[in-house]
C-alpha cells in the first residue's frame, strides 16, 4: 500500500512540473516495480541496477520512463511455460540518460494489437526530448524484447 502511494502521490503531484530530478522519478519507477513485484511473486525472475548517482543534478520529464516498464509486465502475462524475466538497468554518463529493459515474451501469446503505449510514448519524446536529445532503439527476437531509450537530460543547479 506504500508503495502504491507514493506512485499515485507522483502522479498527481509530480506531474504539474515540466522537468523532476531524475532520482525521484527512478524512486516511482521502483514503487511500480515492487507493486508489479508483488503481483507476480514466485513467477518473476527480477534485476534492476540502477546506477545513478544519489547526488545527481540531472532532470527529466515525470513518467517519460514508466510506459516502458509497464509494458515489460504487461507482457510478461503472456509468457506461461517459463519464469517471466524482467532486466532493467538505469546509467547516466554526463547528461546523457540510458534505460534498458529487457524482458521475455511469448511471441504467440496474445498481445494488444490496437496498443498505442509505444507510438504515444514516441510521440512524447519527439515533442520533450526532439532529436537528436534522445535515441529510442526497440529490438524484438524469438525470445526477448529490449528496449534501450538515450535521453540528453537538463541539469538543474538547484537540486
Amino acid at each position: 500500500m506504500i508503495q502504491l502511494s507514493h506512485f499515485l502521490r507522483h502522479s498527481l503531484y509530480e506531474t504539474q512540473k515540466s522537468l523532476i530530478p531524475v532520482n525521484d522519478e527512478i524512486n516511482v519507477l521502483k514503487s511500480y516495480i515492487e507493486i508489479e513485484s508483488v503481483r507476480l511473486e514466485e513467477d518473476l525472475q527480477l534485476e534492476l541496477k540502477n546506477n545513478i548517482p544519489h547526488d545527481s543534478r540531472c532532470m527529466i520529464a515525470p513518467l517519460i520512463l514508466i510506459v516502458f516498464i509497464e509494458n515489460a509486465f504487461k507482457h510478461a502475462k503472456y509468457v506461461r511455460s517459463e519464469t517471466v524475466n524482467i532486466f532493467i538497468e538505469t546509467d547516466l554518463k554526463d547528461e546523457w540518460f540510458t534505460l534498458t529493459i529487457i524482458n521475455n515474451y511469448n511471441q504467440s501469446g496474445k498481445s494488444s494489437e490496437n496498443g498505442i503505449g509505444l507510438k504515444n510514448a514516441r510521440r512524447r519524446l519527439e515533442l520533450l526530448y526532439p532529436a537528436p536529445k534522445h535515441q529510442l532503439m526497440i529490438n524484438i527476437d524469438d525470445r526477448f524484447f529490449t528496449v534501450k531509450l538515450q535521453l540528453l537530460l537538463q541539469t538543474d543547479q538547484m537540486v
